[in-house]
């Protein structure tokens, strides 16, 4: 599977308008701890289809005590 380049983030910027739009529904609804717009180091980046585009998503599981 290829990684994700730069051409690919812009080629989504509409997705991150609307992430950025909903952000406290989406953390709330998912848990998230934070929800940010740059890869994390460290972290294989998931393709996944969201209403038919292809997306890169970077998820990390942390344990918040």
């Amino acid at each position: 599977m290829s990684q994700p380049t730069e051409e690919t983030f812009l080629e989504i910027s509409w997705f991150c308008a609307a992430v950025e739009q909903f952000k406290d529904y989406i953390a709330h609804e998912t848990l998230a701890v934070s929800i940010d717009f740059e890869p994390i180091e460290g972290v294989e980046p998931v393709l996944v289809s969201i209403n038919g585009h292809k997306i890169w998503l970077y998820v990390k599981v942390v344990n918040k005590d």
